[in-house]
């Protein structure tokens, strides 16, 4: 068992200090074996603390979801006080039980989405299962998206597990003629979850500017996040892509630099696990994205940078060069708290080396 793991729970006793709390329970996501989830599923259950289900994800196995779910499931009911956060854990750890519970939930969700908690954790968890057998129950509740410009915006994230082509047009049509960007994440990730067929659509839907994938007040960047990374798409490959516009000289890039932003700025805050077990991220460690985007390249008369990204552009589209200062300014903001992250990860990378090596 790590020593993170006996940290955290000294932390959380009644007296503890929880600055290092975080780091602690990446290291466990990251090190962490079942012994090591086992002591904080117990936490968990003593503290009823959601913080520490991630780590019990990463680290957990079928045992630890049967162990959770009797404790926290009675009636196919989820106990109180326990949050809808733990459904998204034994969903994760693909408990089987649990998928009568988020279908039961589900087909409520359309009427009464209220719950954003409840909402995420049942359309997102029912992504760990095949539901093979559910495709009417799927093109019903679905369905109910199509009447409307506004409904729950994960509902529609199953689609492809209907597994039928004109299905997922229906749903792509209906999102591009009149469906609000407030309720546009489920499409995002769901035509993300279609696999690699969908990969060059996933991408000219998420540089579409009427989609605002990368609006945070909404959730869009962190599904366009999961998305990419279902996909293996990386912000390296985003910005290769924009370099050879820039040197084609296209005109009309500022969204594509907003996005690129908006996206780099939710990189910052990306959980230690998805919700989605098959979802593995793209490995970009945050120095490596510094490196790229801020850090001048072999030539030393041309700046290669982002930064110089947008100079370039300003020369030649005058509609571009009216947005250059704000660009600037949003831009150099990153890069510094870019390099505020970099040298924390390396830190922990420096941590997790030290206990891998013990």
């Amino acid at each position: 068992m790590l020593k993170a793991t006996t940290q955290i729970v000294d932390l959380l006793g009644d007296k503890g200090n929880e600055r290092y709390l975080p780091l602690l329970l990446t290291l466990v996501a990251q090190l962490g074996k079942v012994a090591d989830s086992r002591v904080l599923l117990k936490l968990f259950l003593k503290k009823n603390d959601p913080r520490l289900l991630e780590a019990i994800m990463a680290s957990g196995d079928a045992t630890i979801a049967e162990e959770l779910y009797h404790v926290v499931i009675a009636n196919d009911q989820l106990k109180n006080p326990y949050g809808p956060e733990v459904l998204t854990a034994l969903a994760y750890l693909e408990h089987p039980a649990t998928q009568k519970i988020l279908l039961n939930n589900y087909q409520g969700l359309f009427s009464d989405h209220r719950n954003w908690d409840l909402h995420t954790a049942v359309c997102l968890g029912l992504l760990n299962y095949e539901l093979t057998e559910e495709k009417e129950l799927l093109r019903a509740e679905i369905g109910k998206c199509l009447e409307t410009h506004l409904f729950p915006d994960l509902l529609p994230v199953l689609f492809e597990k209907i597994g039928e082509e004109a299905w997922s047009r229906k749903i792509l049509a209906h999102a591009n003629d009149r469906v609000s960007t407030s309720c546009i994440s489920g499409i995002i990730l769901g035509t993300a979850m279609g696999g690699q067929k969908n990969r060059s659509l996933f991408k000219e839907l998420i540089f579409n500017p009427l989609w605002e994938a990368g609006d945070s007040s909404v959730g869009n960047a962190y599904f366009t996040l999961m998305g990419m990374h279902a996909l293996n798409i990386g912000m390296v490959e985003l910005f290769h892509d924009l370099v050879v516009l820039v040197r084609l000289k296209t005109k009309g890039l500022a969204y594509r630099f907003n996005l690129l932003y908006d996206l780099l700025k939710a990189k910052l805050n990306e959980p230690m696990v998805y919700p989605v077990r098959i979802i593995n991220k793209v490995k970009e460690p945050i120095a490596e994205l510094y490196r790229l985007f801020f850090e001048w390249k072999d030539d030393p008369n041309k700046d290669e940078t982002i930064i110089g990204l947008i100079g370039d552009i300003a020369k030649f589209d005058a509609d571009f060069a009216h947005q250059e200062d704000r660009l600037l300014e949003k831009w150099h903001e990153l890069r510094g708290l870019y390099e505020l992250k970099a040298e924390t990860e390396t830190l922990m990378d420096y941590i997790i080396a030290m206990n891998e090596s013990h």
